[in-house]
């Protein structure tokens, strides 16, 4: 989109030469579609080879975390699905700055610097194709997460974060004029200038470079936050070891094979499976998909436990904890989670029954509370006090911690051996595994921004070369005055600096905007801020842009004054 809207920035006079010869106004807009089209097509053609070039290296990548060989082949169906969703991207982000071309008029042709009719939101052809935009993008992320909430999220965040951006633009070109006073250095006051002088492209630019420095800067929030979770959740857990289908008989016998090999029993639960029967006094076959309670709450079998008091990563929040109780009294309480409260619509004194394997149990719910489901233990969503299912049928479910991997290896081999029914998860592997995981996503994010970079260069270079005219013109103008080429190339300098630092600002913050809510709702780990690596890609969003500009824009400031106006006249 930000190629298009300079090429056709750059071809008005060609489009007014045309409407003089007589040509119809949308013949223009059509030439240059199927230009974007051919462009879109071989394009998208080259990047699917590319793709199935670098799948050959993947098996190489992922053979690590995958427990057996997997063969890797070519599908035809992701290379079409591919091509084509490059060529409708492209073409439809093309023909949104193409279509205000049909307005150019054929008096166009006489003026030195022919601007290009602007895109508006009255225009009923811009409207229609933002509306297409707009809903092609809600259904490729629906495609994707399977989510339509979701999916709306991400098409408003997107308008979000392009609207800032281009607030961003049309106020740093509006402020330009009052920031520098009129004691700068010459360069920097120039430099500034060009920033809202005509044919500028510092709304296209900054909006290009910022959404890329958004990517990329939500990648590292998002990286670091993730593995801060892991690595707080290792540091707050002193389980590493975690033992499930413990049977009553089993507890001592497993209990001294984990003293023995110097691993306590941090915790021991009693688990015992049952379905939920009735909600206040209706059955669960009676209650239709369309009162709101989510299917998954009302038909799971849950995994409960009963005990005398909260754990540590339980918090009251509602009624009162009841500890113990029997099957004989006329009411049980038990407490449920909040969540689950929530979905299934009920609140303190609301009556349930559960089925607990064949034996109805009416309860009321006594309490409710918020579960740490990051520890590392058994977590539940309801709470029977103690006395009601101590004879029910259960299983054991044990948390120890082991020194080593090698003392884990050797007490895995001996829990086998002795208790072949029960199941082991090795808190330390898994972690090791999720770190091993997250090294190949900090790869990914270092390809992520080497090629977000890239594309920001190439537009910068589109956006340098569509305005070389006039900066040469300027170039002249200056050198004529006596200007040296080391200060053409300082107001030069600091045009692109201060272009690229406020993109890569705001990009970053708004960035750490949207972290925040998508870690909170959707990964429920809190916010860190990389500030080494966020400020790393601050100045090297600053650098690529300097130095891409100034390479751009150096034959303004190499070409003798002579023979540019001779060339212009």
């Amino acid at each position: 989109g930000s190629a298009m809207s300079l090429h056709a920035r750059d071809k008005v006079a060609a489009v007014a030469a045309l409407r003089c010869l007589g040509a119809p106004r949308w013949l223009p807009v059509q030439a240059y579609l199927l230009q974007a089209l051919a462009i879109a097509a071989l394009g998208s053609t080259a990047g699917a080879a590319v793709g199935v070039v670098a799948q050959r290296a993947l098996p190489r990548v992922v053979d690590a975390f995958l427990p057996l060989p997997v063969e890797f082949s070519v599908s035809t169906g992701a290379i079409a699905e591919g091509i084509a969703a490059g060529v409708i991207v492209a073409v439809l982000f093309a023909a949104l700055p193409l279509v205000p071309l049909r307005r150019v008029t054929p008096l166009q042709a006489l003026r030195m610097f022919a601007e290009p009719p602007g895109v508006t939101v009255r225009d009923p052809w811009v409207l229609g194709l933002a509306a297409t935009l707009a809903a092609g993008l809600w259904v490729a992320a629906w495609r994707h997460t399977g989510n339509p909430t979701w999916s709306l999220g991400i098409v408003v965040g997107l308008g979000v974060v392009g609207g800032a951006l281009a607030v961003m633009a049309i106020l740093l070109r509006g402020g330009a004029r009052r920031s520098v006073s009129g004691g700068a250095a010459y360069p920097v006051r120039q430099g500034v200038a060009n920033l809202y002088r005509p044919q500028n492209q510092t709304v296209i630019v900054l909006v290009t470079l910022g959404f890329g420095t958004f990517v990329i800067g939500s990648l590292l929030i998002l990286q670091e936050s993730l593995l801060g979770a892991v690595n707080d959740l290792a540091v707050r857990s002193e389980a590493n070891f975690v033992l499930f289908d413990v049977q009553p008989d089993q507890r001592d016998g497993a209990r001294a094979l984990l003293e023995k090999h110097e691993a306590p029993v941090l915790e021991a639960t009693a688990i015992v499976r049952m379905r939920l029967a009735a909600i206040g006094g209706r059955r669960i076959a009676d209650i239709g998909a369309d009162e709101g309670i989510p299917g998954w709450a009302l038909r799971r079998e849950y995994s409960s436990t009963y005990r005398a008091e909260l754990t540590d990563g339980e918090t009251l929040v509602d009624g009162a904890w009841v500890g113990q109780a029997s099957l004989d009294d006329e009411v049980i309480p038990v407490s449920l989670e909040q969540g689950l409260a929530e979905n299934l619509g009920v609140g303190i004194g609301d009556e349930l029954e559960f089925d607990v394997q064949g034996v109805p149990v009416a309860v009321v719910v006594g309490s409710t509370r918020v579960v740490d489901w990051q520890q590392v233990r058994p977590n539940f969503f309801v709470v029977f006090p103690a006395g009601v299912l101590d004879e029910a049928p259960q299983q054991i479910a044990m948390v120890a911690r082991v020194a080593s991997p090698e003392v884990s290896a050797a007490l895995q081999r001996d829990l086998v051996e002795s208790f072949r029914n029960i199941s082991v998860i090795d808190l330390g592997l898994v972690l090791s595994t999720i770190d091993a995981v997250l090294d190949q996503v900090r790869l990914a994010i270092r390809f992520m921004t080497l090629f977000v970079l890239a594309a920001g260069g190439a537009v910068l270079l589109m956006a340098v070369r569509t305005s070389q005219r006039q900066r040469q013109l300027e170039s002249v103008l200056l050198r004529t005055l006596g200007a040296s080429r080391r200060q053409i190339l300082g107001i030069q300098a600091v045009e692109y600096v201060v272009l690229g630092a406020l993109a890569a600002m705001t990009g970053l913050a708004l960035a750490a905007a949207a972290g925040l809510p998508l870690l909170r709702f959707v990964f429920e780990a809190p916010l860190a801020l990389p500030l080494g690596r966020l400020g790393m890609t601050l100045t090297g969003v600053v650098a690529v842009t300097t130095v891409v500009g100034l390479w751009g824009a150096r034959a303004a400031t190499t070409r003798p004054p002579l023979e540019s106006l001779r060339h212009d006249a």
